[in-house]
């Protein structure tokens, strides 16, 4: 069955260890690390390729490395990191909206005063 392009699903990813999911030079632990940029592009890749709305993340990974622990680390740390690029994201539209009109109103006022 073909799955419709607007439909939402969630997004499985395959991971050999945790450590796939952030970033080599960071020692810190799973609450504070940086997320790897070829996780992140790799999600992007993904999520564009897939023509879904995706609504969630599935991590897999092999029985013998899990660990409940740093699942809900982990968890927690791709929240936070998608949760802050959710804001900045929006406060940029925002920002960019707010200049828009800013514009617009400055060309208008400008086409008036040279048509009088």
């Amino acid at each position: 069955m073909e799955r419709k392009p607007n439909e939402v699903s969630v997004l499985p990813v395959w991971l050999d260890s945790y450590d796939d999911l952030f970033s080599d030079f960071d020692p810190r632990s799973y609450l504070k690390r940086t997320l790897s940029d070829d996780f992140i592009s790799q999600l992007k890749k993904m999520t564009r390729s897939s023509g879904r709305k995706i609504i969630g993340l599935q991590l897999l990974l092999p029985e013998k490395v899990r660990n409940a622990e740093d699942e809900k680390m982990v968890a927690r740390r791709l929240h936070q990191h998608f949760h802050t690029m959710n804001e900045l994201l929006t406060s940029q539209i925002r920002k960019s909206n707010k200049r828009g009109i800013v514009l617009v109103l400055a060309g208008v006022c400008a086409m008036l005063l040279a048509g009088y």
